[in-house]
């Protein structure tokens, strides 16, 4: 005689006929949370009893499987299968998910009810580490598993709260329907963590940030911005610490459900921007004060060439440097000294101060000078000259980059050619770091404008006697004065002198790019700190034009790159 059966042994039955997915796909028709299996192709009599399927049933049935999209192509399925469980060191886990024709799209759907049939005859530990890095993966690409978690989960005490996964019936039987297998779950701390999935789906804002991303396919700063802010107010409602490790997991939770992002447009350094954003003052002052203390030690100690090359000086070089002070030398034939002893005078660089090169190598300063400055910096660092070659190249899409709204804090900048262009520039790198100085005991802190960083850069006159006065002033509240670029002229548009201003060597140009070039290979050659007030500006042309490393990153230059050679 035939015996009702409950819904879970209809579950099981159904399991040893049928391959997974499809038993999968069937149960998402059911018109009842408790797994009722109406929609399911099944013999049942007047009293509601299972029959026996025939071999024509099963065919049938088998005939009208249905396949997710995409399983037509089971090679590039498999492949990103294997690929995924490999990551999690589930190999053992490929042949049987392959079998029961679990692929990617049906790892996405699944609910938590399914993974406790489809791991059931694994080894506990297997199926541990499989819920973990499931649940993980579910949360990065923004499918979190919603259908059960600890605070709905009913409390009984006749049932463990971790049950086992036995596949027998009557250990099925002692839970009720909506106490099925919970995926597992890190012990409560008091660090809570809060996933990127579950921030999005949760807030208004959120949904719009995918909808946006959805139509665009991409994200401009602004949007960026939105979304670590929300990410911080997230946190911060829900009173909870936000932890290096947890900024991490955002970061590549970001890039994950975005994949058009990448991780320098959120973190430069050890600290990103969301763990930035939810720190406090109290938090970002002692950081500050702190790198302020190691600053200072790093000073103390003997400062590191921005030159790696050890150069062997030429045996010759001592006679080259006498006919260069001594003899008649025609301009080539100096230029031709000059580079016979380049490697002896590079040498030298390396170890001795800027005042004792300029000292010995008086000719830096003489009017040709800044000629000498580009000949020693291309012996060094093999003939770069990024500004020069580059600048025709992205002075349109810098051009157009600068013109949207939203990328240019200073509206009154207006657009123009080279000059203007990259006084503008500063709208957009705006100056973002604290200086801490210790005057008298006493602690100032200074927060530099964007006025600051463009006349770091360059300074403006109607005249030659008014440039001179700022210079005056300069030295007067300034202890040291960085190489800057001076222009005379009613505006920037109609500059009628092109100047550069370094240790009171004032060298004259007629191509503003090429002033620019020779400001930068100064500092980079003599191994001189960039202003403060624009050093995430010379940070970018450090990176973009000439494709040096810089100790100073900030998002904003890896926007802009990105943004630029994507042009």
């Amino acid at each position: 005689m035939l015996h009702e059966e409950s819904d879970e042994d209809q579950a099981t039955f159904l399991y040893s006929k049928y391959p997974y997915s499809m038993y999968l796909a069937n149960s998402f028709q059911a018109t009842s949370a408790q797994g009722e299996l109406s929609n399911l192709d099944l013999d049942k009599n007047e009293n509601n009893t299972i029959l026996p399927l025939s071999h024509e049933t099963i065919s049938n049935n088998l005939e009208k499987e249905t396949v997710p999209d995409g399983d037509n192509n089971p090679n590039e399925k498999e492949f990103e299968l294997r690929k995924l469980l490999t990551s999690w060191q589930l190999e053992q886990l490929v042949d049987h998910f392959l079998a029961e024709r679990v692929y990617i799209s049906v790892l996405k759907v699944i609910k938590t009810k399914h993974v406790d049939m489809l791991v059931s005859n694994f080894p506990i530990g297997v199926q541990v580490m499989f819920d973990h890095h499931f649940e993980i993966w579910r949360n990065e690409i923004g499918l979190p598993l919603h259908d059960l978690t600890i605070d709905n989960l009913p409390i009984s005490n006749s049932v463990s709260t971790t049950p086992s996964r036995s596949s027998t019936p009557s250990s099925r039987e002692t839970f009720s329907s909506n106490q099925r297998f919970l995926p597992y779950c890190r012990p409560s701390t008091s660090d809570d963590y809060f996933s990127l999935g579950l921030i999005l789906n949760e807030t208004s804002k959120g949904a719009m940030l995918c909808d946006y991303y959805d139509k665009k396919n991409k994200f401009a700063e602004e949007q960026r911005n939105m979304l670590v802010a929300l990410i911080a107010t997230f946190y911060e409602d829900k009173s909870t610490h936000m932890s290096l490790a947890a900024s991490y997991r955002l970061e590549k939770e970001i890039l994950e459900r975005f994949p058009t992002e990448k991780i320098e447009f959120y973190r430069t350094s050890k600290r990103g921007k969301i763990y930035n954003k939810v720190s406090n003052m109290k938090t970002l002052m002692k950081s500050l004060l702190s790198e302020v203390k190691g600053s200072n030690k790093l000073e103390a100690c003997e400062r590191k060439s921005r030159i790696d090359e050890d150069f062997e000086p030429e045996i010759d070089a001592e006679s080259c440097l006498r006919c260069l002070k001594f003899d008649n030398l025609s301009a080539e034939e100096f230029d031709s000294c000059w580079r016979a002893c380049s490697k002896y005078r590079l040498a030298e660089i390396k170890k001795q101060s800027t005042a004792e090169i300029f000292n010995k190598w008086y000719f830096y300063k003489q009017p040709s000078g800044y000629r000498l400055i580009d000949i020693d910096f291309k012996v060094a660092f093999h003939d770069r000259d990024g500004l020069l070659d580059k600048w025709e190249t992205y002075f349109h899409p810098l051009l157009d980059f600068l013109t949207k709204s939203q990328n240019l804090k200073d509206k009154k900048c207006k657009n123009g050619r080279s000059a203007a262009i990259l006084h503008a520039l500063h709208g957009y790198l705006v100056p973002t770091k604290v200086f801490v100085n210790n005057i008298n005991n006493k602690k100032t802190v200074t927060r530099f404008t964007i006025r600051d960083s463009q006349e770091a850069f360059l300074i403006m006159g109607d005249s030659a006697t008014e440039i001179e006065e700022k210079i005056r002033h300069l030295k007067t509240v300034k202890t040291s004065i960085q190489p800057f670029i001076y222009g005379i002229g009613k505006d920037i548009f109609s500059l009628e002198q092109i100047g550069l201003y370094f240790d009171d060597v004032r060298f004259e140009f007629k191509n503003f790019i090429r002033a620019v070039d020779i400001c930068y290979k100064i500092m980079y050659l003599f191994n001189l700190d960039f202003p403060q007030e624009a050093g995430i500006f010379y940070s970018f042309i450090e990176m973009f034009f000439y494709e040096f490393k810089s100790n100073i990153s900030n998002p904003k230059i890896h926007i802009l790159m990105n943004s630029l050679r994507n042009a």
